[in-house]
């Protein structure tokens, strides 16, 4: 929409989604707000006033996520989203779409170009440190999903929803799971929270155990 073309500004940049982000970040004037849009998300003609509103009346707050419509088979439903709490696992339920300040991005020192799996994790962590993570509690945008493949592990273990939930990475692949640990025990450090422990290895069994769900 025109109303939104003349208020934003798209970079067009090459290279990993962190460094593209650091770019943009780098790029932006003062006051800006990076905001991450896919290819499925269509905005509501006021998000821009919206989220300009939003921000500037929560000052304290970094980082932001509005509620929105999911679109599936046709049919809309609004998903309003939690409150993040400072939530410390790394499947909370921001919905589509983060929008960061970009000058808080640089005081948490931008975004980790050495993670390839967790670096919005671990700027959310490091935003935790500094300011607040808030929902909007408005409907600023719609998403169209497509069917997925709800037999998947990851679809099938759900360890609740937000600051209640929990962490899954005993899902994920091996390098996936060492990258979210990391950044996690980074963090801890970061704010005095680590209790230094023997590491003890757990031996794994040979078969993989039935998935139950």
């Amino acid at each position: 929409p025109e109303s939104i073309q003349n208020r934003a500004t798209l970079l067009k940049a090459s290279g990993s989604t962190p460094e593209i982000f650091n770019a943009a970040v780098e790029a932006a004037p003062a006051g800006a707000l990076l905001v991450t849009i896919g290819p499925s998300i269509s905005l509501n003609m006021d998000f821009c006033d919206k989220v300009t509103a939003y921000a500037d009346e929560n000052p304290d707050s970094f980082v932001f996520y509005p509620n929105y419509v999911e679109v599936k088979k046709g049919e809309e439903e609004t998903v309003e989203l939690l409150e993040h709490n400072g939530c410390p696992h790394e499947r909370f339920d921001f919905g589509e779409m983060i929008i960061y300040r970009a000058e808080a991005v640089k005081e948490a020192g931008m975004f980790d170009t050495s993670l390839e799996h967790a670096w919005e994790y671990d700027m959310h962590l490091k935003m935790m440190e500094i300011g607040l993570i808030k929902n909007i509690p408005q409907v600023l945008y719609k998403y169209t999903i497509v069917e997925v493949d709800e037999s998947q592990a990851g679809a099938l273990h759900s360890p609740g929803r937000g600051k209640l939930g929990g962490f899954s990475y005993v899902f994920y692949p091996e390098d996936v799971e060492r990258e979210v640990t990391t950044v996690f025990e980074k963090g801890l450090k970061r704010i005095n929270a680590w209790i230094d422990h023997p590491t003890v290895e757990v031996p794994q069994p040979k078969e993989k155990p039935e998935l139950l769900a």
